[in-house]
């Protein structure tokens, strides 16, 4: 009788986290406009959009793809040892490099710790970082613009692109991300039971 129920809770929540995927699909909250404070003032607009820079010259994605990277500041100096120097931000950046402090970059864009998610499976299909991250070329300073860090977020746009919606292609019900999850005990137990069944 117990496996039976644990069977039935984890099934109810799987349709109920269903249900909220397919609700919040087209329904997402708008994202903040709102950028956060940087320790440098970096320009997309400049970099990205006026030099054409694409993003893989700063944004390098390491095996096995999941993350793209920041740049260090030895990327960053190779054009600002002699580029723009009198600026107050370069001699910032010139003091990260000095000091061998990595450049604290307050990130904008993040999943939750139970999703899986990867650059190189995005990638891979062929979806432009506008897609995601908005038209960086036009922005001085980053903002999340686009809902894609959301449930209804991704779900929309994997509607959108014919791409896989099951539960199992973002929460891998086996995966150390969602047994390490925040989610209450009783339910990482129901879970990871279920899961080998």
């Amino acid at each position: 009788m117990k496996v039976v129920s644990s069977i039935v809770l984890l099934w109810a929540l799987l349709l109920t986290g269903a249900t909220l995927c397919v609700a919040q699909s087209g329904e997402a909250p708008p994202a903040s406009p709102e950028a956060p404070v940087q320790p440098l003032p970096f320009s997309h607009k400049k970099h990205a959009g006026d030099m054409k820079l694409p993003c893989t010259f700063c944004h390098v994605k390491p095996d096995p793809g999941v993350q793209m990277t920041l740049p260090g500041t030895a990327k960053c100096m190779r054009c600002h040892a002699t580029m723009g120097t009198d600026k107050p931000g370069v001699q910032k950046l010139t003091e990260f490099v000095k000091s061998g402090t990595p450049i604290p970059w307050v990130q904008v864009y993040s999943v939750p710790g139970f999703v899986y998610w990867s650059h190189d499976v995005h990638l891979t299909a062929k979806v432009e970082c506008a897609s995601c991250h908005g038209d960086v070329v036009k922005m001085d300073t980053i903002a999340k613009v686009t809902n894609v860090t959301t449930m209804g977020g991704c779900v929309g746009c994997h509607k959108q692109r014919e791409g896989p919606t099951g539960c199992m292609t973002c929460h891998e019900v086996n995966s150390a991300h969602l047994l390490m999850s925040p989610l209450p005990k009783k339910l990482r137990r129901i879970i990871h039971y279920a899961d080998g069944i």
